[in-house]
Order: C-alpha cells, then structure tokens, then sequence
C-alpha cells in the first residue's frame, strides 16, 4: 500500500538525491546529506568525526584490518559472519572466539587476556 506521508518523501529523495546500492562514496560522490549524517553520529558517539560506510563483505573485511593489527586482539564470537572472520584474519591480530551467544565464555576470555602476563599489546 501507499503511505501518503512516506511514499513522496521517498519519491522526492529519489528524485533529488544519489542512490546506489552497494555503492561508495567515492564512486558517487560525498553528498550534503552524508555530512550530515556523519557530523550528528560523530556528535552522538562523542567523537570529533565519524564515517558512516555501507554495510556489506567488503566493510567488514577491510575496515578491520585498517584500524586493528599484528599488536592487538580481537575477542569474536565463534558464528561471526564470514566477512568479519576474513576481516580479523587479515588484520593480523590475534583472535580469539569465544562459543556462540556464550557470555561467561566471553567473560572468561576477557578475563584472562586482561590478566595475562603477556597482553597482545
């Protein structure tokens, strides 16, 4: 059905705004509506800036390995999807899984990597 308060908002955007699926904004561009969106998440993560990406195969897995490497570990649940597991894999960390939806696993492995006398960092 049509929602006559949604339908022409939606029409309106896809007249007047980029839309790609699966698309960067190096491929299409950085508009003024993704400079907003990433200053008001910045604003309510704290943060001076945020980037705000699609969400997809390849966020996952080239994203981990720019902002987490040979130094660090990564503490994932075991079902993780493929994407985040190839992300952690090629960053170099040391992984650690803990068992699906298990968080006294998941304690446990904090635990000891906090306590260890020999962090990963």
């Amino acid at each position: 059905g049509v929602n006559f308060y949604c339908t022409p908002k939606v029409e309106e955007a896809m007249r007047n705004l980029p839309i790609a699926l699966g698309s960067s904004s190096a491929e299409l561009g950085h508009s003024q509506e993704h400079i907003e969106l990433e200053t008001l998440t910045a604003r309510f993560v704290g943060k001076e800036a945020a980037f705000v990406v699609g969400m997809g195969f390849a966020t996952n897995s080239l994203v981990l390995p720019a902002i987490v490497g040979k130094n660090d570990l990564i503490i994932s649940d075991e079902q993780n999807h493929r994407s985040i597991a190839e992300g952690a894999r090629m960053s170099g960390a040391k992984i650690k899984a803990f068992r699906h939806n298990d968080t006294v696993h998941l304690e446990e492995l904090l635990q000891e990597a906090v306590l260890s006398s020999n962090p990963p960092r």
